[in-house]
């Protein structure tokens, strides 16, 4: 399974991967991308094809000097335009506005990000959202 994780906080991207690799560990072939900014997941996307993207509600435009934040639900669009169109899209954010509104753009799940915080909490969530239908369809 190829995973994108998008997330503009690089300690974000280690946990995350260390949480998907100890949660599916010898059951699944997994490998994980990364992205630290809404270009380089565009980048990312059209170069490769991804099963699951785990999505940050907020993200760093990379070409804009200052740099500016983005909503990381105005990324779905852009996916749903690549070979990973089918993929599965988790959202991870802090702000329920945020999840909330990835969720109605066509993420399937969230995850809060404090959940980052307390491995337990994420690990189970983590396993939620692999678990839930809309990733087993």
């Amino acid at each position: 399974m190829k995973i994108l994780i998008v997330d503009d906080e690089y300690v974000n991207l280690i946990n995350i991967q260390e949480g998907i690799q100890k949660r599916f560990e010898n059951q699944v072939d997994i490998t994980c991308s990364f992205a630290y900014t809404f270009d380089e997941a565009i980048e990312l996307l059209s170069k490769e094809t991804f099963q699951v993207i785990l999505l940050d509600g907020l993200l760093y435009e990379d070409s804009d000097i200052p740099k500016r934040k983005l909503y990381g639900y105005n990324l779905i669009p852009e996916i749903k335009m690549t070979n990973s169109s089918e993929a599965k899209i988790i959202m991870i954010s802090s702000s329920e506005m945020l999840n909330y509104k990835g969720m109605q753009m066509g993420a399937g799940y969230y995850i809060p990000k404090f959940y980052l915080i307390d491995s337990t909490s994420f690990f189970e969530s983590l396993s939620l959202g692999f678990e839930s239908p809309f990733l087993l369809k």
